[in-house]
């Protein structure tokens, strides 16, 4: 349902673009070619900026928020219209291709590995990625009873995962709080 909705409000959001842009085209035409078209801007808005801006004196702050409109309008456009990269933790690269994994299954897999783990009864983890292809930060956040040590807690895990944080370039933070009631541990 999420995806629905985010494919709906971007191209909603592309279409009001094109229509902006559509709008925006019109008006430089009118004002360029309004008497060959028979569009007749006198004692508009628009007529009247127009005037001002041809008028004897450089109008500068009008010349400037034109531009600047322009220079917003191009922005946006290359904006709508750019692919979003997505990001991805190298494991190796070589002549022969790039071996990456994507965000979210690495995420699920940290959390599988430190679930496994005994004295944890809950594991979640959160991994943010730099612009670099090797380089990122790894939150392991694994609940413990209270008849477990937070620290072996948290030696333990990162133990566990450990060697395969080293081997995509992560930084690895383990917090090891108590766990709710009722949770078991393995």
């Amino acid at each position: 349902m999420l995806l629905l909705l985010r494919a709906l409000v971007r191209l909603l959001g592309f279409l009001l673009l094109i229509a902006l842009a559509l709008v925006g085209l019109g008006f430089a035409l009118a004002a360029l070619l309004g008497d060959q078209l028979g569009v007749q801007l006198e004692g508009s808005a628009v007529s009247r900026w127009l005037a001002r801006l041809e008028g004897d004196g450089t109008q500068v702050l009008e010349a400037v928020i034109g531009g600047g409109m322009v220079l917003l309008g191009l922005l946006l456009l290359i904006g709508a219209l750019a692919p979003r990269r997505e990001r991805r933790v190298v494991l190796e690269q070589g002549e022969h291709g790039t071996l990456d994994a994507r965000r979210r299954p690495l995420a699920q897999m940290f959390t599988a590995l430190a679930e496994r783990t005994r004295g944890v009864t809950r594991a979640k983890a959160k991994l943010r990625l730099g612009r670099r292809a090797r380089h990122g930060r790894l939150v392991l956040r694994a609940e413990r009873p209270r008849t477990t040590e937070s620290t072996a807690v948290r030696e333990a895990v990162r133990s566990d995962v450990g060697e395969l944080a080293a081997a995509f370039g992560l930084k690895t933070r383990v917090q090891a709080p108590l766990g709710r009631r009722g949770r078991r541990v393995q």
